[in-house]
């Protein structure tokens, strides 16, 4: 008889605390994220701002709805 299991050794110790990516993400949302003075508002209002510069169409959530019940 075969046991098809996970062995913990192999996946569940992998500590995600110490990977070197998601170290570098989280410094960089710090940084984002103080530059902005840990306000959502401002942040959101940048995002908004640098999409208009792309000067490419935005979807938005309400377009995308629409076009799925067609």
């Amino acid at each position: 008889m075969y046991h098809f299991c996970v062995h913990l050794r192999n996946y569940w110790r992998y500590d995600m605390r110490k990977d070197k990516i998601v170290e570098q993400v989280r410094k960089n949302r710090e940084r984002l994220f103080a530059q902005f003075d840990y306000n959502i508002k401002k942040f959101s209002d940048f995002i908004l701002e640098a999409q208009m510069k792309e000067k490419r169409k935005i979807i938005t959530l309400k377009e995308m709805r629409s076009k799925e019940k067609k």
